[in-house]
């Protein structure tokens, strides 16, 4: 007999048919690149994985923490071995080098930035000196650009370097700034090439003092020869004193701590939501209660005519904003409901859930649904780990929604909200900061849902691997359809596992088929087994990662990781 679950699901599917065959086909061919297909893709994605605490052998001694990324390719069995790729900043062609503490890797990104229908990848190198002339700027960071090319997939032909002292990118490379903490990819102006948004959380502004760690973002648009400063639309920066947007610079806000791009009122233009998890209340005299800023898309790109900015007083219901919520800690874009609109999920790893008692730390997602209007608050959902819809209780300093993403399972075109919880503690004896990922399905008439059975960590069925203290297993989130048969699968990032060294770090791949069956094997992917390259202590394999088509054109939507910091 089946399961309550599997029946819900089931009706779920049935509703999403009929919501398919009323809605049609409305959607324009420039915004089929970024929604998610309903038929088989033939086309299926590989998965590049950060190693940012990755040495690299160079003379006369090698570079510490320098960092490199590695390429997993898919096929029609899923992702394999063969023809496994590394770059690091000391290759050929590659600009500038590998030098200690960069973290090459530390974040990645994917899309289409030349419309040559292959994708290329952004690579965040967030504590990167830059040098200018005879001085060199302390973790002032850049972001590689490696474009995709049919013969070799990925290449540091053609790469591209930005930081803020490259020609045409507003403001300057100071110390700290950590440009390339975050990066999120869209269409924002709804051309035929993908545009790179990066956020530079820890920016400083000069108004008489410094205003210390306000941040802000750098958008590059695309163009026929990739990303450019000016050739499409000149480069833009953001921040919380440009024009016509909400609030003003203050110090440790983090704008542009975490980035996601999607069409929030379906106007084939991408739009960007920032978080801003440090930004303060005054009004409630409340620190770091967290807000994220929403900026539209528009055929000259980004504007904020339309500007919003959420935090969680906005919605009432017995949720409000509290000190060191760190609202907008994550964000995540994608179709929670049979509509057109994309919605957006905001992490608030840091909520505390208020029971008998009050749980600190415990955690929580927000979902913003999207509309003709774009984004609004007439129905908010708050999720969190309420032992009922989701099969496990708040812990203190559990942090559910340290990372998140949206995942189509089924392939019909609706999403499901995939969780971390890192630092969940799990067994018993207890085993602390093991780490546990949720899938949490939206059925209806039941809302959001998340059995027992969708629930996975270390050490349960066929995941592989045991539980282990201080793993953080779902720190990194990556869905892509790593088969080809047209629904997506999840990489899971496990960057503190001790696979063959001390925090060498792992990769475990779940494919569509074990979310409903775990008699389907998941994968784990570690350095130094059948990948090339071998685990060494504290090279954090896992700790960002990104999936990327192979082939051809992909109506998947694309991939957008979470920001990672280290923890």
């Amino acid at each position: 007999m089946k399961s309550l679950s599997t029946v819900f699901r089931i009706l779920s599917i049935l509703v999403i048919l009929f919501s398919v065959f009323v809605l049609g086909t409305e959607n324009s061919e420039a915004n089929q690149h970024q929604d998610t297909t309903w038929t088989t893709s033939l086309i299926y994605s590989n998965l590049v994985v950060g190693v940012p605490g990755e040495d690299i052998a160079s003379k006369p001694s090698r570079v510490d923490n320098a960092g490199l990324i590695h390429l997993i390719n898919g096929f029609p069995t899923g992702l394999g071995p063969s023809g496994n790729q590394t770059f690091h900043q000391n290759m050929t062609l590659a600009e500038d080098q590998a030098e200690s503490e960069d973290q090459f890797g530390n974040t990645l990104a994917s899309g289409d930035f030349n419309g040559d229908g292959i994708y290329d990848v952004a690579v965040g190198v967030p504590y990167e000196n830059i040098n200018l002339g005879l001085s060199s700027v302390i973790s002032a960071g850049a972001v590689h650009v490696m474009y995709g090319s049919a013969a070799d997939v990925l290449s540091f032909s053609g790469d591209q370097f930005w930081h803020q002292a490259s020609p045409g990118i507003e403001g300057s490379a100071e110390y700290n700034d950590q440009f390339g903490s975050a990066l999120a990819v869209g269409n924002f102006n709804g051309d035929e090439y993908d545009d790179l948004a990066i956020g530079i959380p820890y920016e400083d502004f000069e108004y008489g003092s410094t205003i210390e760690n306000a941040g802000s973002v750098i958008v590059i648009y695309g163009s026929s020869s990739g990303l450019s400063a000016a050739a499409v639309l000149p480069d833009q920066m953001w921040h919380q004193d440009s024009v016509s947007v909400i609030d003003s610079v203050e110090e440790y806000d983090w704008f542009g701590f975490s980035l996601a791009a999607g069409d929030f009122d379906s106007d084939d233009y991408d739009d960007l939501a920032i978080g801003v998890p440090g930004e303060d209340s005054e009004a409630a005299s409340k620190d770091d209660i967290g807000v994220v800023q929403v900026l539209y898309g528009t055929t000259n790109g980004l504007t904020a005519d339309r500007d919003q900015q959420w935090e969680q007083y906005d919605w009432g219901g017995g949720i409000e904003s509290e000190s060191y919520d760190h609202f907008g800690w994550s964000l995540a874009v994608g179709k929670f409901k049979a509509h057109g609109d994309d919605d957006l999920a905001i992490g608030v790893p840091d909520e505390d859930i208020e029971g008998f008692t009050t749980v600190t730390d415990a955690g929580a997602v927000n979902i913003l649904y999207g509309s003709n209007s774009g984004l609004d608050d007439a129905h908010v959902d708050f999720i969190y780990q309420d032992g009922a819809y989701v099969k496990e209780t708040a812990e203190f300093q559990d942090k559910f929604g340290y990372t998140l993403a949206a995942v189509d399972f089924s392939g019909y075109g609706i999403d499901d909200l995939v969780v971390g919880v890192p630092n969940e503690n799990l067994g018993d004896p207890v085993v602390v900061d093991a780490g546990a990922v949720h899938v949490i399905l939206h059925q209806y008439a039941l809302g959001w849902v998340g059995d027992e059975g969708r629930t996975f960590h270390q050490g349960k069925d066929n995941i592989p691997d045991e539980l282990e203290s201080g793993d953080k297993f779902g720190y990194a989130l990556a869905p892509g359809d790593y088969n080809g048969d047209g629904k997506e699968d999840l990489a899971i990032g496990v960057p503190y596992d001790s696979c063959n060294d001390t925090e060498d770090g792992s990769v475990v791949v779940i494919y569509d088929d074990y979310v409903f069956d775990p008699d389907y094997a998941p994968q784990h992917w570690c350095q130094g087994n059948e990948l090339i390259d071998k685990g060494e202590a504290g090279d954090h394999f896992g700790l960002a990662l990104v999936a990327i088509p192979k082939t051809g054109t992909s109506h998947f939507k694309t991939y957008l990781p979470v920001s990672m910091r280290n923890y």
